[in-house]
Parts: structure tokens; sequence; C-alpha cells
């Protein structure tokens, strides 16, 4: 944004030097698809995991096929597709590969693992480090910035980015109402 932003007249340069400031971590997805002789071990679609950098490097860990809504019965489903989810993961794509299916293992008894995919999305999100300053919404008097990074309650999450994609509509009707 702000390489995009900094030839247009009037955006403020403390929003450019703030945007300037974010540096970006990776986050990786491994698709797994198994065996779970016991099932599933939880209610819900998503699972916290107790992670490592190195040697477990998911943190969480969604059941795709119950996320669609439909609930096979076990005996049907127990090859499901998973997706483990590694924020600020370091690793090359063979050793996140190699961790997450030994962590699968060692965690949820996931037997017979096979890897279906891996997104290493390199710029997923911004380093929350304590004294982060996030740059606001406004860019000029007219002009208006959402999105994970703009400064909010939130980490760099959906639900900050939404939040502040309703504060920029209500900003910019705020605008169209003003003589």
């Amino acid at each position: 944004a702000p390489e995009l932003l900094a030839a247009l007249p009037g955006v403020a340069p403390d929003w450019l030097a703030q945007a300037r400031t974010l540096r970006h971590e990776p986050i990786a997805t491994v698709y797994l698809q198994g065996e779970l002789p016991r099932g599933w071990p939880g209610r819900h679609p998503m699972l916290a995991l107790r992670s490592h950098h190195r040697t477990a490097p998911a943190q969480y860990v969604f059941h795709r096929s119950r996320l669609d809504g439909i609930h096979w019965p076990e005996p049907l489903h127990r090859r499901p597709v998973l997706a483990f989810v590694a924020s600020a993961c370091q690793l090359q794509r063979a050793e996140v590969e190699a961790a997450v299916v030994a962590q699968a293992a060692h965690q949820l008894d996931l037997r017979d693992a096979v890897v279906l995919q891996t997104v290493i999305e390199k710029r997923a999100t911004f380093v929350c480090a304590p004294g982060l300053q996030r740059p606001g919404l406004a860019l000029s008097p007219r002009l208006t910035a959402a999105g994970d990074y703009i400064s909010g309650p939130y980490p760099a999450t959906l639900e900050g980015a939404v939040r502040s994609g309703l504060q920029a509509a209500e900003r910019a009707a705020a605008q169209l109402k003003a003589p």
C-alpha cells in the first residue's frame, strides 16, 4: 500500500511512514489426508494444537470435511482432509510437511498421512511486535484505508479487516452527507 499511495497527492506522510515499518511473516497451511482410527477428537471442526516452531509447527487444525456442514458418520469418514495451520512458519516446504505429518501422528494419532497440498503465504500477516504503531484509517481527508494492518482492536485477522472495512464505509457515508 505505501508504494502505491506515495504517488497520490495529499496522502499523510505519517500514514506512509507507519505502513512502511510493518514487517511481514509467513503462514503455512498443510493439507493432509489420513486415517483417524478413533475418529475426530472433538465436537468442533477446529482444534488448538501444542506447537513448537521446528518440531510441531501447526497451532491449529481444521477438519475440512466438517466445515462444509455435512457431518459424515465416522465409519464412512475415517480418512478426512485436515488443514494444519502454522503461523510465523520459517521452515522450508519439505521441513514443514515432515514436521506436520509427525505432529499429526503424535497429537491426533493420524495414520498413513498423505500430503495433499501445502500453501505457504510469505506475506500473510504483519509481525505483531510490542510497541507496533499501525497506520490509521485516514490517508487524507477524502481517502480511507481498510485492511487487517489498519490500527484497531484486533491483530492481523479477518475480523480486523472486516471491522476496518466497516469503519471505512461509515467514514465514506459520512463524507457523502457532509456539505
